[in-house]
């Protein structure tokens, strides 16, 4: 092994964390006018995420029409929006949001950095929260009662055993029987239809 001088080691390392950043758009948390949003659809855990999304909604209601050939995932500033049931939520308190019935999902500098996140339990709350989001796609709005509480507009009571098995790799044997339910107990693929 070559031994080589701090400084030849950071350079290395600066080129390394260049190269990086470059694969991974930089967003700025401070999107809005004068930054333009940037689309992240192509991103790989994006593309992941939606197809489960989309596997998912198949499964729980296999008669859903998908008006959008192809879903937009853009990082944006959020606003204001509706909750369950017409509440009100603050822009501060938003990760995501989707117009009903429209193509784009937008999500917030702070989703964005969840996504690049590596623990399960963010990758199951961003897994879930592309869930959301696409049955708004799908023309459905928040409720507080909903098939696995995935259209409930707090995260803490939505439940993906698609998600969970994803980021966890294992899913509880409530989740299992929904897996087995549903025919997707089997490998699982994650490519977006």
């Amino acid at each position: 092994m070559e031994r080589r001088s701090r400084k030849a080691i950071y350079r290395s390392a600066l080129a390394a964390a260049i190269v990086v950043g470059l694969a991974v758009p930089a967003i700025s948390s401070a999107a809005g006018p004068g930054n333009p949003t940037t689309d992240v659809t192509a991103i790989n855990v994006v593309q992941r995420d939606l197809g489960l999304a989309a596997t998912y909604w198949r499964a729980v209601n296999p008669s859903l029409n998908a008006p959008c050939t192809r879903e937009r995932v853009l990082v944006t500033p959020m606003t204001d929006a509706m909750g369950n049931d017409g509440t009100n939520v603050p822009a501060s308190d938003i990760w995501a949001e989707t117009a009903l019935d429209q193509c784009t999902i937008d999500i917030s500098g702070s989703m964005w950095q969840a996504l690049q996140a590596t623990d399960p339990t963010t990758e199951y709350a961003v897994c879930t929260t592309f869930a959301h989001e696409l049955a708004h796609t799908l023309g459905m709005p928040d409720a507080s009662q909903s098939p696995g509480g995935m259209l409930n507009a707090s995260p803490n009571a939505r439940h993906d055993p698609l998600c969970s098995r994803m980021a966890y790799g294992h899913v509880s044997p409530a989740a299992h029987e929904w897996l087995v339910e549903h025919g997707l107990a089997g490998t699982l693929h994650y490519a977006h239809s």
